[in-house]
Order: C-alpha cells, then sequence, then structure tokens
C-alpha cells in the first residue's frame, strides 16, 4: 500500500504493483482473468474500521467492484482517467472489503504518514473546519478535507499554487531548516545532510508530487554547490530534476502540476534575466517582486490556459500582497503542530495567527474575484498556437541577450508581445459551431453563430448532479464563451432546466451570466415554470417568451420557432416544448426539445424540408419522432442525448430503426460522448469527444 486517506466519511487506500484476479459473477471460484496493473484506488466499504487499515509498503489482499476511472465525456472537461494514470493508477475498486494483510510494511513510510496524520489531528482540534483543511493542504499535502468552495474561490483569485506543496514551501522549510542549524552552530556538512534528508522526508510525507520532488533535488543541489564551492546553475538542476522526474513517471508529461512548475522555474530562469536587461534600473523590492511575477505569468500563460482556459486579471497584485504573509503561515502551522504534540498549552496563539491570515486570504480573494473583469476567458488555445508563442518568446530572449543596443528593443519586443497575446486570446469565429454536450439522462445544445452570439438550449439532467460546474461551464470557457448571450427554456422539465439553476444560483466570479432568457409563450404556466422564471427575473435575465411564427437573424444565421402555438394549453411540459429551426447557408439544424404527441404531428406542415441534422426529440423514446415527420425531413445526421444505462431504455430500438430506414447516421452521447459538429455552411466536421479522429 502506498497511502491511506479519510474523504467524505470513506476510508481510500492506493496500492501500486497490483494484480486483478477476475471471477464471473455467477462462479465465485472459477478465475477467468489474471492482469497485472501499476495501480489502484480503492475506496473500501462502510464497515470497515480504522484499526484495520493497512500499514505503509504492507501487501493486502482485496475484494470489491471494478470500475475504470471517468474519460472526459466533453470537450474541456477534467479528465480523471488521464490524471490518474499520470499518477501511476489505472482502475478505482469500489465498496472494497479487506480480506487480507501481509506480515512485512515499510517503517519509515508508516512513521512518516503517522507524523502526517497526526499533524493533520492537530491542525483540526485548533483550527475552524475551513481552516484546517486549507493548512493541511498547505503544509501536508492533504487535500482530502479540503473545503471546495474555498479551493474553487482560490482558483478564480489566481492563489490557488499556495494550496499545492511547491518550490516555495520546500524552500521555506528546508533552507528555514539549514539556516536554524547553523545559527546554533553545527557545521555545514552536518547541515547539508540533515537538512536534505529532512525535506526528503517532507517529500516523502507530502505525497511525492512533481513539484515537490523537483524543488527537493534543486534544494540539494543547491546547498551541495555551497558546500563544496561551486557555483549553483539553476538550469542545470532544473534540468537534472526533469529527467529523474520523467525517468520515474513519464506519464506526468501531460500534468498540469508538472508543466506550471516546470515552466514557473523556467520562466524565472530565462525570462528574469531578460526583464532585468530591458528595464535597466535598480527596482525597489516590492517591484522585483512584481518582475519576477511578471516573467513567471509570461512562460506559463499557454500552460495555464491550456488547462484552465482563463486567466485572473489581478492575479499577480494579489500574490504581491498573499505571499509575503504566507511564510508566516507556515511558521505558525509548523509551531501549531509542535506545541500541539508536545501538549503544552499554548496553541491558541499560533491558531489564532493562523486564522487571521486564512481570513485575510478570503477577504482578499473575494474582493479580487469578483470584481467585474477579475477573470478573462480566453479558451484553450491550439498545439499549432502554443508551439508559435514560445517560438516568438524564445526568439525575443535571445535577441535581448546577445543584443547590446537597447534602442532596438522598444521596437522589437512591444510587436512580438503583442503578437504573442494575440496568438493567445484573438480566436475568429469562422462559420457555425453546434454541440451536444453529454450530461447524462437530459439535454444541453449549444450553438455559437458566425458573428460569435451564444445560444444554448436547455441545460439539465436527470442522474448526474452538479452539471453546471463540473461539465457545462469548463465547455464553454474551453471554447472562449465568457456569457451566454440567449439561454432557452424549451420546457420546465428538472432534466432540462436545473443546469440553468445551477449557473443562475452560483456566486458572482463563479458561474456565466446569462443575457437573456427565453421561454415558451404558453397559456398555463406550472410551478416549476413560474419558479424558474422568476429566478432567471431575479438574476438580471431579460425575459423574452417565443412561439410559433416568431422569427430573429443573426448574420447569415435565422432561427424559426415551430413550436408552440401562441397560449398553448397542453396537457403536459413536453407537448408544448419549443421547436427551434436553424438555418445557416445550406446548413439546417431542428431542435426539438422533448416535443411529442400532436404537437409533433402537426411539425409536418410547418417544416421546409430536408434537414442536415436532427435533434431528436425526448432522448430516442419509442413513441418520438413520427415516421412521416421523419420522410419529410429526412435528416443526414440524428443526435440523441442520454444517459448511459438510463432506466427508460433511451434511446429505443423503434426509434434507431426509423431513423435508420430514412438514412440519417445516428449518433448517441451516452456511447460516443459530447458531439461537435462545425461548419462554414457548406461542408460539415463532425467530432465525438470519446473518439479522435474527425467525420
Amino acid at each position: 500500500m502506498s497511502d491511506r486517506y479519510l474523504k467524505n466519511d470513506r476510508f481510500i487506500i492506493e496500492i501500486h504493483n497490483v494484480r486483478i484476479l477476475t471471477y464471473p459473477a455467477d462462479d465465485k471460484k472459477s478465475q477467468t482473468k489474471t492482469e497485472y496493473l501499476r495501480g489502484a484506488v480503492c475506496y473500501l466499504n462502510d464497515s470497515t474500521a480504522e484499526e484495520s487499515l493497512p500499514l505503509m509498503g504492507q501487501a493486502v489482499r482485496l475484494k470489491g467492484t471494478l470500475y475504470p476511472f471517468e474519460r472526459a465525456r466533453n470537450p474541456g472537461q477534467f479528465d480523471l482517467a488521464e490524471y490518474r494514470a499520470g499518477h501511476g493508477f489505472d482502475i478505482s475498486l469500489m465498496d472494497a472489503e479487506i480480506l487480507a494483510k501481509g506480515r512485512n510494511y515499510n517503517f519509515y513510510t508508516e512513521m512518516l504518514k503517522r507524523i502526517r496524520e497526526k499533524a493533520a489531528g492537530i491542525f483540526r482540534e485548533n483550527l475552524s473546519e475551513e481552516d484546517a483543511g486549507v493548512v493541511s493542504a498547505m503544509l501536508l499535502g492533504d487535500k482530502s478535507s479540503l473545503d471546495s468552495s474555498l479551493k474553487d474561490l482560490y482558483k478564480r483569485a489566481g492563489i490557488a499554487h499556495i494550496l499545492s506543496i511547491s518550490g516555495l514551501h520546500v524552500s521555506i522549510i528546508g533552507m528555514g531548516l539549514y539556516r536554524l542549524l547553523l545559527k546554533i552552530r553545527l557545521k555545514k556538512i552536518l547541515s547539508l545532510t540533515i537538512s536534505i534528508v529532512f525535506v526528503i522526508s517532507y517529500a516523502e510525507m507530502t505525497g511525492g508530487t512533481a513539484s515537490v520532488i523537483r524543488a527537493s533535488i534543486m534544494f540539494g543541489i543547491c546547498l551541495t554547490a555551497e558546500i563544496i564551492g561551486r557555483s549553483y546553475d539553476i538550469l542545470s538542476a532544473l534540468s537534472l530534476s526533469m529527467i529523474i522526474i520523467l525517468v520515474m513517471r513519464p506519464a506526468l508529461t501531460t500534468d498540469a502540476g508538472f508543466l506550471l512548475s516546470f515552466g514557473a522555474v523556467s520562466g524565472i530562469a530565462l525570462a528574469g534575466p531578460a526583464v532585468k536587461k530591458i528595464i535597466d534600473i535598480e527596482l525597489p523590492k516590492i517591484l522585483q517582486a512584481l518582475e519576477i511575477s511578471f516573467s513567471v505569468t509570461v512562460f506559463t500563460l499557454p500552460i495555464v490556459l491550456f488547462f484552465y482556459y482563463q486567466i485572473p486579471v489581478f492575479s499577480i497584485l494579489l500574490n504581491l500582497i498573499i505571499v509575503p504573509l504566507l511564510t508566516i503561515l507556515m511558521i505558525m502551522a509548523i509551531a501549531l503542530v509542535i506545541i500541539g504534540a508536545a501538549g503544552l498549552p499554548l496553541t491558541a496563539v499560533p491558531a489564532a495567527v493562523c486564522h487571521l491570515i486564512l481570513l485575510f486570504y478570503r477577504f482578499c480573494c473575494r474582493i479580487f474575484s469578483e470584481a467585474d473583469g477579475a477573470v478573462l476567458i480566453a479558451g484553450r488555445p491550439s498545439g499549432i498556437r502554443i508551439f508559435l508563442y514560445y517560438l516568438i518568446l524564445f526568439s525575443i530572449l535571445v535577441f535581448v541577450s546577445g543584443s547590446k543596443q537597447k534602442k532596438y528593443f522598444k521596437a522589437v519586443i512591444p510587436i512580438g508581445f503583442m503578437i504573442m497575446l494575440g496568438l493567445m486570446f484573438f480566436k475568429p469565429v469562422s462559420g457555425l459551431e453546434y454541440l451536444m454536450l453529454d450530461i447524462g439522462q437530459g439535454d444541453c445544445n449549444f450553438i455559437r453563430s458566425p458573428t460569435g452570439v451564444s445560444y444554448m438550449i436547455d441545460c439539465g439532467s436527470s442522474d448526474e448532479k452538479d452539471i453546471a460546474k463540473y461539465k457545462v461551464l469548463p465547455v464553454l470557457r474551453s471554447m472562449g464563451v465568457s456569457r451566454i448571450d440567449y439561454a432557452v427554456m424549451t420546457h420546465s422539465d428538472a432534466d432540462h432546466i436545473n443546469g440553468f439553476t445551477e449557473i443562475l444560483e452560483m456566486e458572482k466570479g463563479e458561474g456565466m451570466r446569462i443575457k437573456t432568457m427565453i421561454l415558451p409563450d404558453i397559456a398555463e404556466k406550472d410551478e416549476s415554470y413560474i419558479k424558474f422564471m422568476e429566478l432567471a427575473r431575479k438574476k438580471g435575465c431579460d425575459i423574452r417568451f417565443i412561439k410559433k411564427g416568431d422569427s430573429f437573424s443573426d448574420g447569415e444565421m435565422t432561427v424559426r420557432c415551430l413550436n408552440p402555438e401562441k397560449g398553448c394549453r397542453a396537457e403536459d411540459a413536453n407537448s408544448y416544448s419549443t421547436v427551434l429551426s436553424v438555418e445557416y447557408r445550406a446548413f439546417s439544424l431542428l431542435l426539438t426539445g422533448d416535443v411529442q404527441g400532436e404537437n409533433e404531428e402537426r411539425l409536418e406542415k410547418t417544416v421546409n424540408g430536408k434537414y442536415t441534422v436532427l435533434k431528436v426529440a425526448h432522448h430516442g423514446s419509442k413513441n418520438s419522432s413520427p415516421e412521416e415527420l421523419l420522410r419529410i425531413i429526412r435528416p443526414c445526421y440524428a443526435v440523441i442525448s442520454c444517459g448511459r444505462e438510463n432506466r427508460y431504455g433511451h434511446p429505443h430500438d423503434i426509434t434507431m430503426e426509423k431513423l435508420k430506414a430514412v438514412g440519417a447516421e445516428t449518433l448517441v452521447t451516452k456511447n460516443v460522448g459530447a458531439i461537435e459538429i462545425k461548419t462554414d455552411g457548406i461542408k460539415l466536421r463532425i467530432k465525438e469527444s470519446l473518439k479522435n479522429d474527425d467525420k
């Protein structure tokens, strides 16, 4: 076993060098397959007692149900499978039961684990739940008790890096210990040895992330160079640490933490001297810190946008306030652990200082993250844009280091810098984009018009929670969308609106503004409809109503409403579903919501012949999509949104056969993930999220 922890009241253990024995469900004795994997994350069943947990390094035999880690089923969604693979884990074991444990264990790592657990316990005893979670993440690398809303706040403000063990933490702890040992008159070589051993142990205790290993190696090289009287070369140390880490974990080449850690140090080592040469004057200390922060930002900007799609505009300024207090916070947290472990009645003092600093952090984060324009959403840059960005950046660095004519700096550098920013932030929209998101058993359709206007038709799910936070908003941000211009509620069923409700109820800076909410113009509005309308109005949305015959143009794109009739009185919400016909040059899209019954049959008299794409009504249910309607519109492609293993059996075989009979190629989100369609009005490109190839 390599780690154990408690999260959401459930014990989790992580194991490496796994041998999987698979048995058929109907025969528990007949082994069918043996498989060897790098690692597994095991979620123990509720009956597991703490005293029965295995020790670090101890072999363990478990029984449970294997589940693969979730892949990203939408563009921009966090890919848990890729993240876990980068850290050496291939599978998860759910509801696991411990059957047996080996006799031997690793005394060293078990001792470090108990120290970590003891320290975390002291934080929980002396700090509030929120403060204890932050300090444990910051000092111990334990994020299991970190409040998710607080983590999001730090992320929006641009100081989430302080929640991860990084080079700054290692420098504060390692160098602080080294200087302290020298002050008590220990010999240099002994102080060096103790400090390096301590830092290595600290890295092991906190989980051994890429940034910690990188910082520990560079720290050791720095102190060794000082002892033997050699100069310390930061680029050589950085390169050596990178080689060591990639030999240990090659999959980390796609890990955000790894890339940001090395990118930040590269910015200090490469861009820092260039910035100093351009400024060519001695700056005050606070401006020197700003100079370093700027160098890091320039070097890591493409990495940040590739993984997070946005940048906190005020993060450089906020870090000037936050980082100087970090040293005091860590010293107080360490003092709290030492005093608490010794059983002395003085823990209130460091606990109070920690609380005041963290309270100040939260105050600053809210001020900076909720200000207008606090976050700039740019979307995910393409590989070619990132390549060109760094090509220009390195060209500028070479030019600055080699040129002695500073008068040329004023001409060359601003031009190069503007081109670099243009590559990251200027992405002209070409053609029409349609995206059917995979949000489980529900509907969420997004259109970006050729003029850049954004439309979202429905947003809800009946079998997945927090779809806006974890799926919808990351998709939009990855596309560079900063607001929803028009949101269309086709009808008031929860699986079509609870995502909208989630967005509207988010705090300022957390969600995304919905400018205009479009609702079906019906005579009798149910309670769900009225509550949703009132919420949208309360949150500042412009409310508009739409009915059959309404239409509007957006450049070359035209949108017509085909349902409901004005003042419609429907037996259920599905019947009055808004139906939209979208036309752009030779491309046409029919969005049907959950329309059914007579209203769906009436479409036969309203539609304008053949459609390129049909969004199949009611998740492909048995009674949706009448044969006569399909014969009229004869879609080239049909797209269906439904959840995996949904209890309704969507899409129904009968509906699939009807679509096949009219020659439609059918794509279903539960099989292919999100479905992206891009068109210039003539040619069509379709991409399925769970496949790499385009059609």
